[in-house]
């Protein structure tokens, strides 16, 4: 038999142990026995009541202390005020009875071991109420300030009029306030029930408040990217579109001019697109109020010079006090289905503090182009002319060349100079009146609006706006109401067309008008006549109404119920006239008017829950949403009519002589959703933020209306470390913060999973419905998941502050055309396929202080982003419309074309790509043709660089912007040279050979094939002087005896200067767009 060698020991410690416990049982015992009888013992003693009667408490103690060895010790006069004891005659234990008397009262009994009962007052903690105004040093009051109890978590926020009420325990607590962009101020509460409090200003970026999705957070404690531009930022750019205000000022934000005429539209994209065929236009937010912000053609088939309608541009730049932009999962998420573009929120000014206050800004200047491309001269076009036919063995006839046999070979003119170099002119008036009271506060502007163009004539855009908001707040700041109204009318008169292109390829001989004074046209030519396009009238009219109503309660200190009320309404007209006289001849019978009206109609609700409660280690909030939105799309008329008989009638429909055409439309959008987000800091340090959504659209198929979407978003301040912070002092802030989630995107059309069915018309004459497009109940959401990682460090009390971030977006489940068999005679519809595609980069954002001190101070900020997209799979890519597109593993948007190899006897060549013999288009990998991938269109990289520097009242302000980017030259939209159309005066210079290349310039040889390659492609990098102001706020001391409380004066450029390689107009808009325009304003501002 095996034992254990240990079991001996095991024997001896198991004795031992029971030894001991029986030890402690039995001290355990002793000690519990021994003190129960002292207390049990005192309240089972009997005395005896004689009769009965009714007595005070002090009465009841002596009767205890004759009848038993019990004494008592209390503060004399404690039960002075306390009720007396009734006694009913007979016996009684000592026990109940003081029990009895005590029990509708605060006191502590304790029974001592000496037979002594001792009575104290319970000990209550006090409720000291205290309450107060927390304002700035110009008595202004600060709204949101935080007011806690030292040392612990417990506290409450100002109002509107920065007014607070705290309870506290203790006169010994202390008060600590505290407020975005102010100093931290302590105050011991001692025996004040009123404390009012005027904080310092403090220059820290990071506890300023920044709006996030129904709600708003310091950009310290911010879970997800958020990037915000001020009022004053927007003030020093005077743009006409607001989003032209954030060029290079936000990174992961690109924004680019169409043109550089008045209403034109910008081009934004956030991060990239990330969907092949849905639309990447941000969700815009005004106030709480979702934006329709798609731009409108509203005549079918025609538009402006300017482009589409820009419904961004009925927003008054002077109106707004903040734009913020979310962009990665924790921000967006919030927005759900609407959120993977990323979101752009838009809040309004608001009035501050008592009293009446006018407001006076007006400026105006003047614009030029910021470039001309060099065209040839009227010798060199001829000469080139003249050799083509040479090379051809043709001779030059009237027919064939009308400008060696007819036009004037002496008018040398420079249509550039015609048309272009003219002056545009900028003109802007604003005045607010803002004021209030205690309870009430309220702002009202009018701004007026007016730009010309550089083209000949009176064209050009005005606006004229309104802007209304009040708010209100009850008596004890618990209901509070707030009213946003915007009104906006604008007129825009622009030509038919973008006259830039037209009068480059003008030939410099080129005769405007016959003899008898009407247009001269060249029959069957790609040449345009530009005065007909200024004959032609395009003239829209629009109006914007916005309004917008939040109602708030305090349900309790903690929870906060809030309803947002939005309404919008965007009404257009337009109305395009077309002379007869302004057409070439032949190809109309009439002159001829398009009419159009349309209007986009949106309701909407967003009822909201909020719950925010402070614990001694930290913060939670809690909020709850639904949003019910229903919008319409009506288009009463679009009408095509000709037959009148004077040109002057062309505004009246009823002065027609015949409709030719006569369409109306109506699509209706709805939209329902409900969201929650929970946020939580603890110490200051751990942030966790959770969001969830659910959506539904109709404009999904039945069996995928729903969405669901959410997020994760986590920090880490690791500077408020102890550990950390001792060590390295110099770092005062560092943060590490990432995000995951989902968001969608329904930017698609409505109705899109319906059938639909349109006219057909066939020779006899008979009208037929044939089916055009196939229904499919199972079109639904395209998804994005969206991922973050962010370093944020502070150096030197955050004298230097970086922010790099790392991003990538995948989008999944693409609504696009899916390829159908031929015998359902359809080649596609409208489907989800899984085509993944993804873009991802880094951004660096650096800003410094570098000088500051009482006189002079010196700001600068840098950002760069560096983005990358690409297709990264597309399962049946080859079935499909897209395989001549798109490439895996390749750039969703790319440029692609022949690889220019030179010139061969003068003849343009291209490399056999395929090596099949044959120079076919069509991409390689895909097709089988010799088209590669080229470039990306995207940039490699952009950025800005601003520098503001202050001395005193005066203050310097500069912004360049740069772009690293590849795009399609002049030469892509140049004819053949040798042909009747001018060209860039490069080609005298390098022709078309390389310089290995011995043949002649041929120039007649110029074919297709090099228009559709590399050839044309041109280094479209800029760095450019995007805006410079320099502005001086006159001394208080020298308005003093006047009644202008302040008064300004500022000297304003835009696109002052531009570095580029580009061949083209301007590389931000195009090779042959007009470009942006180069602007000198001078403005002053005054306040009464």
């Amino acid at each position: 038999m095996k034992t254990n060698a240990n079991s001996g020991n095991n024997h001896y410690l198991i004795r031992h142990l029971h030894f001991v416990m029986k030890l402690i049982a039995l001290l355990f015992c002793t000690t519990v026995f021994s003190m129960v009888p002292i207390e049990l013992g005192a309240q089972n003693t009997s005395i005896r009541i004689d009769h009965n009667r009714t007595i005070s408490i002090d009465e009841l103690f002596d009767i205890i202390t004759r009848q038993t060895d019990y004494s008592f010790i209390y503060e004399s006069e404690m039960f002075r005020d306390s009720p007396r004891v009734e006694l009913k005659k007979g016996t009684v234990t000592i026990g109940s009875l003081i029990r009895k008397s005590l029990s509708a009262q605060n006191f502590d009994i304790i029974f001592t071991t000496n037979n002594t009962i001792i009575i104290k007052e319970k000990t209550v903690p006090q409720q000291i109420k205290v309450s107060g105004r927390v304002s700035d040093k110009n008595g202004l009051p600060v709204p949101g300030a935080t007011v806690l109890i030292k040392g612990t978590f417990m506290g409450t926020s100002t109002d509107l009029d920065g007014h607070y009420e705290i309870v506290v325990s203790d006169t010994r607590n202390v008060l600590v306030y505290s407020s975005l962009g102010y100093t931290t101020q302590e105050v011991t509460v001692g025996h004040q029930s009123t404390i009012d409090v005027s904080l310092k200003e403090e220059i820290n970026e990071l506890d300023e408040m920044v709006l996030i999705g129904y709600g708003k957070t310091s950009k310290r404690l911010a879970t997800g990217n958020v990037s915000t531009i001020t009022s004053e930022d927007i003030a020093r750019q005077p743009v006409t579109n607001v989003l032209e205000a954030l060029q290079g000022k936000v990174p992961g934000m690109f924004i680019a001019q169409s043109n550089g005429l008045p209403g034109s539209k910008p081009n934004v994209s956030i991060r990239g697109q990330v969907s092949i065929a849905s639309g990447e236009q941000p969700l815009y937010i005004i106030d709480g109020v979702p934006f329709n912000a798609s731009p409108v053609n509203p005549v079918t088939g025609y538009g402006s010079a300017a482009g589409p309608i820009d419904p961004l541009n009925s927003i008054n730049p002077n109106d707004i006090a903040s734009i913020t932009v979310l962009k990665d999962a924790d921000a967006t998420a919030i927005y759900g289905s609407r959120g993977a573009n990323g979101v752009i929120l838009i809040k309004t000014k608001k009035s501050r503090g008592k009293g009446h206050r006018l407001d006076v800004n007006t400026y105006t200047g003047m614009g030029k182009i910021t470039n001309t491309v060099s065209t040839l001269s009227l010798s060199q076009y001829l000469n080139i002319r003249q050799e083509a036919f040479a090379n051809d063995g043709i001779t030059p006839t009237s027919n064939n060349a009308p400008d060696l046999m007819d036009w004037d070979r002496n008018n040398n003119t420079d249509f550039q100079k015609e048309f272009l170099e003219n002056t545009a002119q900028k003109t802007e008036v604003s005045a607010s009146f803002s004021g209030g009271s205690d309870r009430v506060s309220y702002i009202f502007s009018n701004t007026f609006h007016e730009e010309t163009t550089v083209f000949p004539g009176s064209l050009g855009y005005r606006r004229l706006s309104s802007h209304l908001g009040v708010e209100s707040t009850s008596s004890d700041n618990k209901f509070r109401i707030s009213v946003s109204a915007f009104y906006t009318k604008e007129d825009n008169n622009q030509s038919a067309a973008d006259l830039t292109r037209i009068v480059y390829h003008l030939p410099p001989n080129y005769p405007l008008y016959n003899t008898d004074g009407s247009l001269y046209w060249i029959p069957n030519s790609d040449l345009s006549n530009p005065m007909s396009y200024l004959m032609q009238k395009s003239i829209f009219k629009s109006t914007n109404l916005l309004a917008n109503t939040t109602i708030s309660y305090k349900i309790t200190p903690d929870l906060t119920v809030t309803a947002n009320l939005g309404y919008n309404k965007i009404s257009q007209t337009s109305n395009i006239q077309i002379p007869l006289s302004s057409v070439e001849p032949g190809t109309a019978d009439s002159s001829t008017s398009l009419f159009a009206s349309n209007y986009v109609e949106t309701f909407n609700v967003e009822p909201q829950l909020d719950y925010v409660r402070y614990f001694r280690s930290g913060k939670l909030s809690i909020m709850l949403g639904g949003s019910f939105q229903a919008s319409d799309y009506v288009q009463p008329f679009d009408v095509r009519a000709t037959g009148y008989t004077v040109d002057k009638l062309l505004g009246s429909l009823a002065a027609a002589g015949e409709i030719t055409s006569y369409t109306n439309n109506f699509r209706e959008y709805n939209f329902a959703s409900v969201f929650g987000r929970i946020n939580y800091v603890h110490q200051n340090r751990y942030l966790l933020t959770l969001t969830a959504r659910r959506d539904g659209s109709t404009r999904f198929g039945e069996n995928k209306r729903w969405g669901n979407f959410g997020s994760v978003g986590a920090g880490w301040i690791f500077s408020n470390e102890t550990w950390f912070s001792n060590k390295l002092p110099w770092l005062s802030h560092g943060k590490l913060r990432g995000s995951y989630g989902s968001v969608g995107n329904d930017q698609i059309s409505d109705y899109g999973y319906l059938d639909s069915y349109g006219n057909w018309y066939y020779k006899y004459n008979d009208a037929v419905i044939i089916p055009q497009r196939i229904a499919n109940r199972n079109y639904g959401w395209e998804t994005t998941r969206k991922t973050e990682v962010s370093l944020e460090t502070g150096f030197f009390k955050d004298r230097i502050f970086l922010t790099s971030s790392w991003f990538r977006n995948r989008t999944d489940n693409q609504l696009i055309n899916a390829p159908l068999p031929a015998q359902t005679g359809f080649d596609s519809f409208q489907a989800n396929l899984p085509a993944l595609v993804e873009s991802k980069g880094m951004e660096f954002e650096l800003t410094s202080m570098n000088i500051q001190n009482d006189n002079f101070s010196w700001n600068s900020a840098f950002n760069i982003t560096i983005p990358r997209n690409r297709l990264i799979s597309f399962p049946g890519l080859e079935n499909t419309v897209y395989r001549g597109i798109f490439i895996e593993g390749k750039p969703i948007r790319n440029l692609s074309g022949y690889i220019f190899t030179g010139l061969v006897n003068g003849v343009v060549t291209v490399e056999d790509v395929n090596n099949d013999g044959e120079i076919t288009s069509g991409l390689t990998e895909t097709l089988g043709g010799d088209y590669k991938l080229l470039d990306r269109s995207t940039p490699d990289f952009y950025g800005g660089f601003s520098n503001s520097l202050t001395y005193k009242n005066l203050r310097l302000d500069i912004l360049l912007q740069f772009v690293r980017q590849m795009k399609n030259g002049i030469r892509e939209n140049s004819n053949i040279p040798g042909t009747i159309s001018n060209f860039n005066r490069d080609i005298l210079n390098e022709g078309f050979r390389y310089s290995q290349d011995t043949g002649s310039d041929a120039y007649i040889a110029y074919n297709n094939q090099y228009i559709y390659s590399n050839g044309i492609l041109s280094d479209a990098s800029f760095i450019r002087l995007k805006n410079v102001s320099l502005s001086y706020q006159f001394p208080a001391s020298l308005l003093k005896s006047t009644v202008i409380k302040s008064a300004g004066i500022a000297l304003r450029g835009q696109n002052l200067l531009t570095l580029t390689r580009y061949d083209g107009y301007d590389p931000e808009t195009g090779p042959l767009s007009l470009p942006p325009l180069k602007m000198l304003t001078v403005g002053i501002n005054c306040s009464f």
